[in-house]
């Protein structure tokens, strides 16, 4: 994925975050619009955020980790 990100970014035409991005959330039902830059950073802030998260699933040797259940 990360190389993915990379080549993404390093073909971006710069004219293209001038520009908005619109679409039609369902959760909102209502169109919706915003700056095509803002969408960039949020995408790259949130891939950071589920790395964290990631990172903290890694298991660390002194620690204990509960057995999950299943409720069927």
């Amino acid at each position: 994925m990360d190389v993915g990100i990379s080549q993404w970014a390093e073909a971006l035409d710069p004219g293209w975050l001038e520009g908005e991005f619109s679409w039609y959330s369902d959760a909102k039902q209502r169109a919706m619009r915003t700056d095509k830059r803002l969408l960039v950073v949020h995408m790259f802030n949130h891939q950071t955020h589920h790395r964290g998260q990631v990172h903290a699933l890694i298991p660390v040797p002194a620690r204990r980790y509960p057995t999950p259940t299943c409720g069927w």
